[in-house]
């Protein structure tokens, strides 16, 4: 078995490698550098070969899923900024601008409690704090305050009204289904006692027109 010397490096020929070496890097990122020049100064065109451009049905999918997004979007704003609002005019006591952001057979819920950790589940067959089917009885209460014959509303408390975590469940076309969190707080001048409240909303929005307006409203 014949063993072969391995060659002696020397400094001569370590240091001639090292700068041969060096010098084609230069080279190599100079090419680079100016081939990503030129395919940036270069006009940009659709290549063939990239599966979109190949696959015109993934392309329209993409399209499509773009759109959807984007719509799904403006949907969660617009009924982000819809709650918004109904928060803002109730605490600026604008009651009829209020009772615009319902539809005339709105329903508006406030179950009772059943214990600690349950609320009531049908306002047909079980008790409720408020129930009505329609726009009817928001109005008459705002009549009631408007008039002052309301004494529990006599004189009016100072409001704040606050809404957290807004998420936009399912729904359908006509239909979008949101969940929230609420907290209020209430100050009342001839007391000067403050109180503050909390619980969830469960909101269905829908349009009137082009207007999008409140279907259902259950305050937890």
């Amino acid at each position: 078995m014949s063993l072969t010397t391995p060659r002696r490096c020397t400094a001569t020929s370590c240091s001639a490698w090292r700068a041969a070496r060096s010098s084609a890097c230069r080279r190599v990122h100079l090419l680079r550098r100016s081939l990503a020049w030129a395919s940036r100064s270069a006009p940009r065109r659709r290549c063939c070969s990239t599966r979109a451009a190949c696959c015109p049905r993934l392309r329209l999918t993409r399209r499509r899923l773009s759109r959807l997004c984007g719509c799904a979007a403006q949907r969660r704003r617009a009924c982000t900024v819809l709650l918004y609002r109904e928060a803002a005019l109730l605490v600026c006591r604008q009651w009829h601008a209020w009772l615009d952001l319902y539809v005339e057979d709105c329903e508006f819920w406030l179950p009772a409690w059943l214990d600690e950790h349950r609320y009531t589940a049908d306002p047909a067959t079980e008790l409720s704090l408020i129930y009505y089917r329609d726009r009817h009885g928001l109005e008459d209460r705002i009549e009631r305050i408007e008039s002052q014959s309301s004494p529990a509303s006599m004189p009016m408390p100072r409001t704040w009204h606050a809404i957290v975590n807004i998420r936009l469940e399912g729904g359908q076309a006509s239909a979008f289904h949101l969940f929230s969190g609420w907290q209020s707080a209430v100050y009342r001048p001839d007391m000067r006692e403050e109180s503050r409240f909390y619980g969830f909303y469960e909101h269905t929005l829908g349009f009137a027109g082009e207007a999008l307006k409140i279907l259902k409203k259950k305050n937890n």
